[in-house]
């Protein structure tokens, strides 16, 4: 199983199997010392950052404007939902707004 996640993700003590999916604006949010050594961990393990298409960000833009919550997404957000379509994955967040757009995608 492909699992996408969130900033909230590395102040967790969550742990996946399978392969863990984080878009680069995500990582740039990790500023806190706990966060940013779960991350090192994480790649040493075989985390993988990668980037979101642009086909999945329209995707989620317009699922967004749908549900309601374009203005609640920051682009970080928007890119975390564009890579697990991208990816097929499961997305992993605390956020309310992107969970509503996730069950909506």
């Amino acid at each position: 199983m492909r699992h996408a996640v969130d900033a909230s993700f590395f102040f967790s003590e969550l742990t996946l199997e399978g392969g863990i999916f984080v878009p680069p604006s995500v990582v740039e949010e990790l500023a806190a010392l706990r966060s940013r050594c779960r991350l090192e961990a994480l790649l040493e393990g075989g985390l993988s950052v990668r980037s979101p298409s642009g086909e999945g960000r329209g995707r989620v833009a317009r699922a967004a404007a749908e549900t309601g919550d374009a203005s609640r997404l920051s682009p970080a957000d928007t890119d975390l939902l564009a890579l697990a379509l991208d990816l097929g994955a499961t997305v992993v967040s605390d956020d309310y707004a992107v969970q509503n757009v996730a069950l909506s995608l």
